[in-house]
């Protein structure tokens, strides 16, 4: 789901895609066919061949309150996105935990961390090579930033508004 904005598709509705697509990659890897007319995949059939993995762990990655739920019901693991302060690592974990309670698991998903991060001899060639990356991260999660009570310059919230990132 990430990234389909710049290809110019719509992320609509992340987490309910997220979960039609786990939901359909364990049906075939299991080996059955699937019937899914869901609200954002439409699939019928089946794989022609015997998966190698009948069980694929799947890994969702997000930072997002939904995705991060949604991670804790139906995930072997989760990757938290770029919250790498204990606030934002609590909010996190928060959400995961509410999705774990909710599915009622008994094993919940390994838990892991990514962080955007560029190695060079010369600071200004290192902040460059992640600065759109850092735009794109404060424009999908500035509802995370200001739930999370973070103070975002002015500036900076008008210079992102209208800027999109897929």
């Amino acid at each position: 789901v990430s990234g389909f904005g710049a290809m110019g598709v719509v992320p609509t509705r992340p987490q309910v895609a997220i979960r039609e697509g786990v939901d359909l990659m364990r049906g075939l890897w299991a080996g059955k066919a699937v019937e899914l007319d869901g609200h954002v995949i439409s699939f019928h059939g089946r794989l022609d061949f015997k998966a190698q993995y009948p069980a694929v762990p799947v890994w969702i990655a997000g930072r997002g309150p939904a995705v991060l739920r949604l991670a804790g019901e139906v995930a072997d693991g989760v990757l938290i996105g770029g919250l790498a302060s204990q606030p934002g690592l609590s909010y996190a974990h928060a959400r995961i935990d509410e999705g774990i309670a909710k599915s009622g698991r008994r094993n919940p998903p390994v838990r892991g961390l990514w962080l955007h991060t560029a190695v060079a001899a010369d600071a200004q060639a290192a902040r460059a090579a992640v600065r759109n990356i850092v735009v794109g991260v404060l424009v999908s999660s500035k509802a995370v930033i200001v739930e999370l009570g973070l103070p975002i310059p002015h500036q900076l919230v008008a210079a992102l508004d209208g800027v999109s990132y897929g």
